[in-house]
């Protein structure tokens, strides 16, 4: 099956193209609220003064966000595992089997010296 392209002079129907087909309106045409114009007829914008308080502002917005998602994040991991530490206690008593043989190298403890007046000697 063969297609023939669609070539055509005449030209479309405003109907069929809806608003697209409508001129825009006056106001499209004006310069707006923060545009003014020079002695020699150029427009200037008003804008880098807005535009100080703007990107302050945006600023601040995005470091409130990111000091939020950044606070999050420590607590999503907190919840997902769990409150409380987990502390494995079945591995404790082999721990303790091999500190045992090593009390033997222990210095003796004595109770002649404060720990003040140890303080003071060092």
């Amino acid at each position: 099956m063969h297609h023939k392209p669609v070539i055509t002079a005449d030209a479309v129907s405003p109907e069929w193209m809806g608003a697209a087909a409508r001129p825009l309106p006056d106001r499209a045409h004006h310069a707006g609220p923060l545009v003014g114009e020079r002695a020699d007829g150029e427009s200037l914008s008003d804008a880098p003064a807005a535009s100080v308080w703007r990107s302050a502002l945006r600023w601040l917005r995005d470091a409130t966000i990111g000091l939020a998602i950044i606070t999050s994040i420590p607590l999503v991991a907190i919840a997902a595992r769990g409150h409380g530490l987990n502390f494995n206690e079945t591995g404790l008593a082999a721990k303790i089997a091999q500190v045992e043989p090593l009390r033997v190298l222990r210095l003796p403890t004595t109770s002649e010296l404060s720990p003040l007046a140890a303080g003071q000697l060092w």
